[in-house]
């Protein structure tokens, strides 16, 4: 444990460093973080009509001779317009992993030019994002389905039905190792998503096998660094007055976001470094060489 936690903060140190060079590489995450929430604030707008009061229906029935029962039932509005709601959450599914995918793609391009010994500008990330478009918009229709696929199936044997839940948790788990280089693939290789999760399956097996170390050491240091945010959150709820609650949640917003900026900005930088590891071999001198061969070690039969 004391090793996987050592090997975690060298990784997110390593690639600190790399960070440190391109400051400007964490504008990407922010943009995306804005594009999501106006599209979020998009999507509400039509559905607050639907949200209305819910519509009465009375019905009667004969229940005897000379007598009858009222029944009041009422049903939401929303109900009636289940086939435009599929509809909206597909499009909202699509557009939201769009917005991200295409941040990802200047993220990652950023990251690539600066792990080969150039010096990136955030142009350069949006010129390859726009060459890329089509790609992208395919990748996202293939993500928005399967995001939907997956929340349709979370939903079958009912909340309460915790081994359905684990079951299909470990399918988006799986999905998520099986994609893990599309990005990457796409933009550097020049292939389409489905020629992408091909080689990504293969390059992801070739390289870790089972050992996803490189991601969860990562995500643990940001859990870990989170609990922070938590406690603040908890003592604005403990300690009450006029005050003090106010700021304490504004302090623990702003340090949740920036944890998430540095996180994903993190993320693509050492997504880009396992890529280029994975195909040439070759590290860039902000990694040690121990902790990405740790990283990439394949399973022995």
């Amino acid at each position: 444990m004391f090793d996987k936690l050592s090997r975690s903060w060298g990784l997110v140190k390593a690639s600190f460093e790399v960070l440190k060079k391109d400051k400007e590489i964490m504008l990407f995450p922010i943009f995306s973080g804005i594009f999501i929430v106006l599209l979020l604030f998009s999507f509400l707008i039509p559905l607050l009509p639907l949200l209305e009061q819910p519509q009465s229906h009375i019905r009667t029935y004969n229940v005897g001779p000379g007598s009858m029962v009222m029944v009041v039932t009422e049903r939401s509005t929303i109900y009636q317009h289940i086939p435009f709601i599929i509809l909206l959450l597909f499009a909202f599914y699509f557009l939201a992993y769009f917005i991200v995918i295409f941040f990802n793609v200047g993220l990652i391009t950023c990251a690539y030019i600066r792990l080969n010994g150039g010096d990136p500008k955030v142009r350069d990330g949006l010129i390859s994002a726009v060459k890329n478009i089509d790609k992208i918009v395919f990748w996202a229709v293939i993500s928005a389905t399967v995001g939907i696929v997956l929340k349709a199936l979370e939903g079958r044997n009912g909340k309460s039905d915790i081994f359905w839940q684990v079951v299909v948790s470990l399918v988006g788990m799986g999905w998520s190792l099986l994609t893990f280089f599309v990005v990457p693939i796409m933009i550097f290789e020049g292939v389409g998503p489905i020629e992408a999760i091909k080689r990504s399956g293969k390059l992801f097996k070739k390289t870790w096998g089972e050992n996803i170390i490189g991601q969860a050491t990562i995500g643990l240091v940001f859990f870990l660094l989170g609990l922070v945010g938590a406690i603040i959150v908890i003592r604005a709820f403990l300690f009450v007055n006029y005050v003090f609650p106010i700021v304490d949640l504004i302090v623990a917003l702003i340090y949740l976001l920036v944890l998430i900026i540095l996180q994903v900005s993190l993320d693509g930088i050492f997504r880009a470094a396992l890529y280029i590891y994975a195909k040439t071999g070759k590290l860039h001198y902000a990694f040690d060489k121990s902790l990405i061969q740790n990283a990439f070690q394949a399973k022995r039969r």
